[in-house]
Formats: C-alpha cells, structure tokens, sequence
C-alpha cells in the first residue's frame, strides 16, 4: 500500500493548504448550492477544515480568492484559541 510522504509543518507566521474540494452543500439551507472545503496545516503540524459557501468565490480572481481564504483562516484559528488551554470542571 503506498503512503504519501508527510510534509513538514510550514513556517511560522504562515499555512499550507493541503485541499481545496468543492462539493453539493451538505446544509439543508443551502439545497442545490455548492461549499468548498479547505484543509490545511498550522505550524505546529495541526491539520484543521473551514468550509466557505463556493459562490463567495465566483467571478473572483485566485488573488482575492486567496485573500478570503486567508481572512477565514485567521477567524478559525482565532475562534479556536479562545478555548486552547481552558480547563473545565466534569
């Protein structure tokens, strides 16, 4: 069975984008529309998902394109570290 090669984490400051798939929403609201999933690395070798409606990206160019993707990124890695580290009484 062939396993692909595990790339190393990507500098700090920075991300990679591992997948880009487009696919029929899942979102019973969103009925014949279609999202686009994208994965990708933090730093600190964490893989995580954000799913963005595909018709932000329409008529856009891969440069703006780019620039949603980043701007979703930040406000999921942002989201996440306000729970990073809490500790809960069971």
């Amino acid at each position: 069975m062939y396993v692909p090669p595990i790339s190393p984490p990507p500098a700090p400051g920075k991300v990679r984008i591992i997948t880009r798939v487009k696919f029929p929403s899942p979102d019973p609201g969103r009925l014949g529309r279609y999202d686009e999933v994208i994965t990708y690395m933090t730093p600190d070798g964490r893989t995580w998902m954000i799913t963005i409606p595909a018709e932000i990206f329409e008529g856009k160019i891969e440069a703006e394109q780019e620039r949603i993707i980043s701007e979703r990124i930040k406000i999921d890695i942002q989201a996440r570290a306000a729970w990073e580290g809490r500790e809960i009484t069971l």
